[in-house]
Parts: C-alpha cells; sequence; structure tokens
C-alpha cells in the first residue's frame, strides 16, 4: 500500500569504498526503522563503472498513488534516462 506518507529515496549499501544505492518507497515517518514497501531498483556510483536498474512500471504505479520523489532520486534518474 503506498499513499500520501510515502516518498522514495535511497538507502545506501554495500561496502565502504563501494557503495551500492537501493531504491525504494518508504513511509515518511518510518525512516529509521529500516522496513521499506517496496523496492524499485538500484544504483552503483564507483569510479569503474555507473550503473542504474529501475523498475519503471514499479515506479510509475508508486508516483500514481501518490509517493513524492527525492530530490537526489530525480537528479541520477534524470542524469541516466533521457526525457
Amino acid at each position: 500500500m503506498v499513499s500520501l506518507y510515502s516518498v522514495i529515496r535511497l538507502k545506501r549499501g554495500g561496502h565502504k569504498r563501494l557503495p551500492i544505492y537501493q531504491i525504494i518507497c518508504i513511509i515518511k515517518y518510518k525512516r529509521n526503522k529500516g522496513d521499506f514497501l517496496r523496492r524499485l531498483g538500484f544504483l552503483s556510483l564507483t569510479k569503474t563503472d555507473h550503473f542504474l536498474f529501475l523498475d519503471l512500471h514499479a515506479l510509475g504505479s508508486c508516483l500514481n498513488k501518490g509517493s513524492l520523489l527525492n530530490g537526489t532520486v530525480k537528479k541520477y534518474i534524470s542524469k541516466f534516462i533521457k526525457i
């Protein structure tokens, strides 16, 4: 269930020098609990390779249900996907 109280944001994972970020949909008020509603994709910004894996169907359904897009996620999506 996605509502107006949800945000699409990045969650850090990986190692110290090899971070991999998960793009997740999370409730605004439970950010530090670690629970998320839906995993939408992955983002890697290492020196050797930059990649973005994103489920556009899931992203569209979350946005249609009222989720807000974080500024950082919006920046990286627009960098990788030319709209």
